[in-house]
């Protein structure tokens, strides 16, 4: 296996920094700008870290989604809709089927206001924590995109044209991959390209994730840990 490669690591601090507007402030700003536009270039990812997005919510978040994965599966069944709905995918729980080469099982949910999600009455705290931790991310997936307009000498509001409505369905998705296996030949979820523009990847201490850019392709991903513990990996497609 190819030895884990470390995605760009981007510091969004000086975009929160909102009281000081001077000399050093928008020169770190721009060479944010700067570094964000450029992993986009490069290789289509990175990461990024003094997001706004607090590391106790994004820990809670994924304990809490870890705690409805190892429910039996007819609690879990509890979060399926009916067929049909306003949704282009259906905001549900669902396992992929077992003759899949990919192994995994999801919970999907849009914004919270539309409602269309179904959530699992357990564990106990999981739709407020997941609902808050949407909130955060979408607001930081507007802050990207006007990094990324203004980087690019667009509007600060261009991309939000295209996802900002209601109509756009952004998504927050619980995702657990079932282990790899030589047997089968399952991958967890094989190579894809994510629908929307921008993803953000919220990823446990397991590790074992890959991603494939313009510079290389099926590079492991390390988990983050340490003091950047609240790191995202970030990827953006237009």
């Amino acid at each position: 296996m190819a030895a884990a490669k470390q995605l760009p690591m981007v510091d969004l601090a000086p975009f929160f920094n909102s009281d000081r507007d001077d000399d050093g402030a928008r020169a770190a700003r721009a060479s944010a700008i700067e570094a964000v536009v450029e992993a986009c270039r490069t290789y289509g990812f990175f990461r990024v870290v003094n997001h706004g997005v607090p590391q106790e919510l994004v820990s809670r978040s994924l304990k809490l989604s870890a705690a409805f994965f190892i429910l039996q599966d007819e609690e879990k069944a509890k979060a399926v809709a009916e067929a049909g709905g306003a949704t282009p995918i259906p905001a549900r729980y669902y396992r992929l089927p077992s003759h899949s080469s990919d192994k995994a099982e999801y919970l999907l949910m849009y914004q919270p206001h539309l409602g269309h999600n179904l959530y699992p009455a357990d564990p106990h705290e999981f739709r407020e924590t997941l609902d808050e931790c949407h909130e955060k991310l979408a607001k930081l997936g507007i802050l990207v995109q006007e990094i990324l307009a203004e980087g690019m000498g667009l509007p600060p509001d261009f991309f939000q044209e295209y996802t900002a409505s209601d109509n756009s369905f952004h998504f927050l998705a619980a995702l657990h991959y079932f282990p790899a296996t030589e047997e089968d030949g399952s991958v967890g979820l094989s190579k894809h390209e994510d629908g929307k523009a921008l993803t953000f990847v919220l990823q446990d201490a397991v590790g074992g994730g890959s991603r494939s850019s313009r510079t290389a392709s099926g590079s492991p991903l390390s988990p983050s840990t340490g003091p950047s513990s609240s790191t995202l990996a970030t990827s953006f497609r237009c």
